[in-house]
Order: structure tokens, then C-alpha cells, then sequence
């Protein structure tokens, strides 16, 4: 328990939960111990808050959270907090194979990198010569670790023993034919930007599967209960499938976009990419193509192929689960003509997931 750690010492320390307009004594940054020895305080702060000119040189140690979602311009601005005598530096704390910060503009030359980009330049797992990579996860079954870790962790990432025990038993399932790992559910459909019937249907049809008593599902005690609603997430890149799936599915189906669901778990996944490709077969540069532009009102802003097919927010998505991931997708995802190294790596990726979706419920990846 922290409050023990924090008892056992010569004092106490302080938490503080500074914003960039908060005003306070510069007395309230050297608390003293039950003997007047000086002790530290922790200060909780936005990047926003650590601006705030109170706090410049008070800090031996900046830890960011969260730093693949933290632009590098900002660091130099937190960094002021930094005492001169400080040897403790910067720790940064985070995953850049998951959702990228968010950008409202365009940086020049890598400003618009986040932290963790920045320092590892496009390396999934960073080397011990810079940090540490945490290999064990907690929440995925091993059959599903393995793909996350080809797909986004080079091989790296391993599974806990005590996730051996979570895990679906089928009966009479249609669809659902995998009890862990991911599955890929090929949907065949033509002209769809942005939502498909075809694969709300598919999805609804899943989610019957699941929940209708042909599915239990053993958790980390090894207890056996019936799924459940609340045991799904259902995640897709376009709000305007997530209606289309909530007019299937009811207002008590847990339906958004990846990021609503970043940092929450549920026993199942399914993905709906809900596109169908690309309609000249030239893949898209994450612009509005000919299809878009003559779809009255239904461009895509921006979000095309690679938007819909980027491996980040992929990983966000499928590693949400315990036990099984189900993606559903167009086979026209995976064709087209790349015409840039981006595109090829889009090209390949679509090409890797349809690859283990065979009627068994689909191989892993080799």
C-alpha cells in the first residue's frame, strides 16, 4: 500500500493536483517531517499545469504518463519544472504502438511526434540501451498474445500463466468458431465508406451467438458462467456504424470507437472496419477518393483505408480482449495498388489478417 510506503519513512509526502491558473505559497513545495527535515511532495499537473511559472526548477523528477500521446514540442515545456541540480531527469512512461496524440495542426519536421516516437523512430519495442519493455501481459490469453505480439511487439510480448485460464466453451456456434486467439470474420460488400449493413447484421448475429446460451466462459478462478452483454465490446472506426450497430443491437451493447474504449477490457472484442475498399483500386493516402466525394454527405473526412486499417489503433482495439477477438471485415480491404512504402505496409497488413480466416476459425499467425 503506498500510504504504508509513505508512513514508513522519515516524514510524509505531499500530493498535489496543480492546473496551469493554480496559485499557492512556494512554502507549500518544501513540506517538512515530523523532525522539520525537509521531505518531497508529488505534484499531479497536465502539461498545461506544469507551465505554471510557480513550479519552474522545483521538481528533481519528471515522470510523463501516457507519453505516446504527448507531443515532443511540449517536453521542453514541461522540462522547466526541472531543478538545475536535478540528476533524476525524465522518465517517459507509455506505448507508441497504441493510439497516437492527437494533432490539430501540422508541426514541422518531427514536432508532431510524440514523446516515445520521437526517441524510438518508428521501433515497436524499445532497446535496454533506452528503457525497459514490460513482456508480460496480465489481460491476454496466450492465443490471443501471440498475434498482438507479431502484429505490433516483434515477437516480444508473452502472456501471463494465470490468463491460460480464461477462455470461452462453444456449443452450436455458426460464426464464433475460435474459444481464444483472434478470428477474422470475412464480410463481402461493395460501395460502403463509412458503415455497412452487412456488417451490423454480422455483427448482431455474433453477438446472438455469444450471449444466447451457446457460450460460457471461465475466468481467472476458473468459475463458469453464461456471457453476457456487458462481457462484449464492440469497436468500430466510424460513428456512423456505431449507430447502425446500436439500432441492431440496443442501447445496452457497449458500441464506440477505440478511443472510448483505450484502457478498459471486456472477455470478447469485435471489430467492424466497415469499409469496403477502395473503389479505383488505387489505396488511398487517408484523403477523400472519387467514391467519397460522390457519396453526398458521406466523405470520409480524411479517413480512408489507412485510417481504417492503422495497426495502432488496431492493437487498441484487439487487445481490449481477455479471450477472443473477433474482427469483421471486407475482403476488399486487401486489394488495390499501393503507390507509396505507407500504402504497401497497409496493402500487407490486410493481406496478413485475412490470411488466418479460414472456415476452421483461422490459423495464427506463423
Amino acid at each position: 500500500d503506498v500510504e504504508d510506503v509513505y508512513s514508513a519513512g522519515q516524514g510524509f509526502v505531499q500530493v498535489m493536483r496543480i492546473s496551469s491558473a493554480s496559485k499557492f505559497p512556494a512554502e507549500d513545495l518544501e513540506p517538512s517531517g515530523e523532525n522539520g527535515a525537509r521531505c518531497g511532495a508529488v505534484i499531479g499537473a497536465t502539461a498545461w499545469g506544469l507551465s505554471n511559472k510557480r513550479l519552474a526548477e522545483v521538481a528533481d523528477l519528471l515522470v510523463v504518463d501516457e507519453a505516446g500521446q504527448v507531443p515532443v514540442s511540449r517536453l521542453p515545456a514541461m522540462g522547466r519544472c526541472l531543478a538545475k541540480r536535478s540528476r533524476g531527469g525524465v522518465v517517459l512512461l507509455g506505448d507508441q504502438m497504441q493510439l497516437a496524440n492527437p494533432s490539430e495542426g501540422v508541426h514541422p519536421g518531427d514536432g508532431g511526434d510524440s514523446c516515445l516516437e520521437y526517441l524510438l523512430q518508428d521501433q515497436p519495442v524499445i532497446s535496454r540501451d533506452y528503457g525497459f519493455f514490460l513482456p508480460v501481459s496480465f489481460r491476454l490469453h496466450p492465443e490471443l498474445c501471440q498475434v498482438v505480439s507479431a502484429l505490433a511487439y516483434q515477437r516480444q510480448l508473452t502472456s501471463h500463466k494465470s490468463t491460460l485460464r480464461r477462455r470461452l466453451v462453444l456449443a452450436d456456434t455458426e460464426i464464433v468458431k475460435r474459444e481464444a486467439g483472434v478470428q477474422i470474420v470475412p464480410v463481402p460488400h461493395l460501395g460502403n465508406l463509412q458503415e455497412s449493413d452487412e456488417e451490423a447484421l454480422t455483427v448482431a448475429q455474433i453477438v446472438r451467438e455469444l450471449c444466447d446460451n451457446r457460450a460460457v466462459q471461465f475466468d481467472d478462478s476458473g468459475e463458469r458462467r453464461q456471457l453476457t452483454l456487458n462481457d462484449i465490446v464492440i469497436v468500430t472506426p466510424f460513428n456512423q456504424q456505431r449507430l447502425k450497430l446500436e439500432d441492431e443491437l440496443g442501447p445496452g451493447a457497449r458500441i464506440g470507437t477505440v478511443d472510448l474504449f483505450q484502457g478498459q477490457e471486456a472477455a470478447v472484442v469485435i471489430v467492424s472496419l466497415a469499409r469496403s475498399g477502395d473503389a479505383s483500386g488505387i489505396l488511398d493516402e487517408g484523403g477523400v477518393d472519387e467514391l467519397e466525394m460522390l457519396g453526398s454527405g458521406a466523405g470520409g473526412g480524411g479517413r480512408g483505408t489507412q485510417f481504417v486499417l492503422d495497426l495502432r489503433r488496431l492493437n487498441v482495439a484487439i487487445s481490449r480482449a481477455q479471450c477472443l477477438a473477433m474482427v469483421v471485415m471486407s475482403p476488399g480491404l486487401a486489394q488495390g495498388v499501393a503507390n507509396s512504402v505507407p500504402q504497401m505496409r497497409t496493402l500487407s497488413f490486410a493481406c496478413k489478417l485475412l490470411e488466418f480466416s479460414g472456415a476452421d476459425g483461422g490459423k495464427q499467425l506463423p
